[in-house]
C-alpha cells in the first residue's frame, strides 16, 4: 500500500530516499539522501582552468605520422633551399674592403680604410641591410613553409604553430642549409665575408643587447605574418595538415622585408652580420670569427621567445586581421582532447 506524503509524491516511486519518518499524526515525511558529488570538479577549479588551456591547444599529429608525410619533408626540403640562398646572397651583400696592393702600400680604396674589418661610412651596412631585407622577404614570400631563422622557429613552437619534432626537424634544416652554403662562399666571392663579430668598442653584453631587441621586433612582425594566413589551428584541435603547417602570408612579405631592413642597419655598427644564428655559425666557419659566438645565439633565442610571448598576450589581432576563420572540420566537444586525457586525466 502506497501512502501520499504532504508533497503529493509516492513513497514507493523513490528508490533513493530514506526510511520515512511517521509522526504522530500519521504523516511521513522521506527524507532523501544526498546526491552524489560530482565527477568533475568545479568550473573555477585550478584543474579545471588546467583542462580547458589544454583543450584550446592544437592537437598535432603523432611523431610517426609527422615523420612518415610528405607535407613535412616538403617543407624540410623547402628549409634547406631557403636557407643556402639566404645565407649565400646576404653574405654576398656584406663584403670585406678589397686588401691594398702590395705594388702600392700607400693605396688606399675609396671610401674605406685597409685594415680588413671596416669600412668608413654606412655604405657596406646599407648594402647588407637591403640585400638581407629584400632576400628575406622575397624567399618568405616563394617558400612559403620556410621559418628561415631559428627565432621565428622557436616563436611559432612557444605559440603551438608547429610541434616540438617539426620544430627540431626546421632547425636543423636551416644549420645544415647555412653550413651548405659556406663552401659555396669560399668558392665564389672574391673576397671573404664580413664576420659576425662585434664592434672593438662594444662589449659582449651590449652585443647580446643588440641582437635581442633586433630580433625581437623582427619576430614579431613574422609571427603576425604567419597569424595571417594560418588562423583555424589557434582554435581547433583537428590533424588536417592544412591547419598544422603554418604558412607566410604572401601580402606581408613587404613589411617582413622593411623589419628586416630595420633591423639589419640598427644591428650593423654592434655585431656586424648577425639577427641569425644559422647563417652566423656559417660565418664563423668561414671566417673563423668564434670570438664572443654565444652573442649570435643566446640573443637572437631569447629574443625569439619575448616575441612569442608578446604575440600570444599583447598583440591585438582581431583589430588588424579579419575574423577567425571556422575549422575545416568539425570538432567533438563531447569528450576531452588527447592532450587532457594524457596529462589531466589523473586530476
Amino acid at each position: 500500500m502506497m501512502r501520499e506524503t504532504p508533497a503529493g509524491e509516492a513513497e514507493g516511486e523513490d528508490t533513493a530516499a530514506a526510511p520515512a519518518y511517521v509522526g504522530g499524526e500519521g504523516l511521513s515525511l522521506a527524507v532523501p539522501t544526498p546526491t552524489a558529488t560530482p565527477l568533475h570538479p568545479p568550473t573555477d577549479a585550478p584543474v579545471a582552468a588546467i583542462r580547458k588551456y589544454l583543450d584550446s591547444m592544437p592537437q598535432h599529429p603523432s611523431p610517426r605520422k609527422e615523420v612518415t608525410s610528405g607535407v613535412v619533408w616538403r617543407s624540410v626540403r623547402g628549409e634547406v633551399v631557403a636557407s643556402f640562398l639566404m645565407t649565400f646572397v646576404t653574405s654576398s651583400a656584406a663584403l670585406q674592403p678589397p686588401q691594398p696592393s702590395l705594388m702600392a702600400p700607400c693605396a688606399q680604396p675609396v671610401g674605406g680604410v685597409m685594415d680588413g674589418s671596416s669600412d668608413s661610412g654606412w655604405g657596406w651596412a646599407v648594402r647588407w641591410a637591403v640585400g638581407h631585407g629584400l632576400a628575406m622577404g622575397a624567399l618568405s614570400w616563394a617558400v612559403r613553409g620556410a621559418h628561415m631563422s631559428p627565432p621565428t622557429t622557436i616563436a611559432l613552437l612557444v605559440t603551438r604553430r608547429v610541434s616540438l619534432l617539426r620544430a627540431c626537424l626546421h632547425l636543423v634544416a636551416q644549420v645544415c642549409g647555412a653550413l651548405l652554403a659556406a663552401p659555396v662562399l669560399l668558392g665564389m666571392l672574391p673576397r671573404p665575408p664580413r664576420p659576425p663579430q662585434l664592434a672593438t668598442h662594444l662589449t659582449a653584453v651590449q652585443g647580446w643587447g643588440a641582437e635581442f631587441l633586433a630580433t625581437l621586433m623582427v619576430t614579431l612582425i613574422t609571427l603576425s605574418a604567419y597569424e595571417a594566413s594560418h588562423n583555424p589551428p589557434r582554435h581547433s584541435k583537428d590533424s588536417s595538415w592544412h591547419q598544422t603547417t603554418p604558412t607566410f602570408s604572401p601580402n606581408a612579405a613587404l613589411p617582413v622585408a622593411a623589419a628586416h631592413v630595420a633591423a639589419a642597419l640598427f644591428s650593423a655598427e654592434f655585431t656586424g652580420v648577425g639577427l641569425n644564428p644559422a647563417r652566423s655559425l656559417a660565418l664563423a666557419s668561414v671566417t673563423g670569427a668564434w670570438a664572443c659566438h654565444w652573442v649570435f645565439w643566446v640573443g637572437p633565442a631569447l629574443g625569439g621567445l619575448l616575441a612569442a610571448f608578446t604575440h600570444e598576450y599583447t598583440a591585438t589581432k582581431d583589430d588588424v586581421f579579419p575574423p577567425y576563420q571556422q575549422p575545416h572540420l568539425e570538432r567533438d566537444t563531447s569528450r576531452p582532447s588527447a592532450i587532457t586525457s594524457a596529462l589531466a586525466s589523473p586530476c
